[in-house]
C-alpha cells in the first residue's frame, strides 16, 4: 500500500468535544501509512481565551475540522500546556482531515 502524498495542513480548525467547538490552529501531517490506513499527527494550538478544560478528559472522544473534513483525534495524555504556548499534541488514525 503506498501512501498518498498529502502536504502538511498548517491552518483554521475546530475541535469538537462534548458538544463544544474549540476554535484552533491546527498543524498536522501523516506520519505512516498502513494496511488499515493512514496515522496521522501533529498539534492543535487553542485562539486565546479559550477553555481548556477538555483536556483534562483526554479520554473523551473528540475531532478536529478543517474545512476539507472531519476525523477523530485523541489528545496525547502526556500533553504540557505551556501557558504561553498552549500547543497540545494530538494523534488520529484513518484519512486525515486534510
Amino acid at each position: 500500500m503506498s501512501a498518498t502524498p498529502r502536504a502538511p495542513y498548517d491552518g483554521p480548525a475546530v475541535v469538537l468535544v462534548g458538544g463544544q467547538e474549540i476554535p484552533v490552529h491546527a498543524r498536522l501531517m501523516v506520519t505512516m501509512c498502513t494496511r488499515l490506513g493512514e496515522e496521522w499527527g501533529g498539534e492543535v494550538t487553542p485562539e486565546q481565551d479559550v477553555d481548556l478544560n477538555w483536556l483534562l478528559h483526554a479520554n473523551d472522544s473528540a475531532s478536529v475540522r478543517t474545512d476539507r473534513g472531519e476525523a477523530a483525534i485523541l489528545p496525547q495524555p502526556d500533553a504540557v500546556i505551556d501557558s504561553e504556548h498552549q500547543r497540545i499534541p494530538v494523534k488520529g488514525s484513518g484519512l486525515p482531515p486534510f
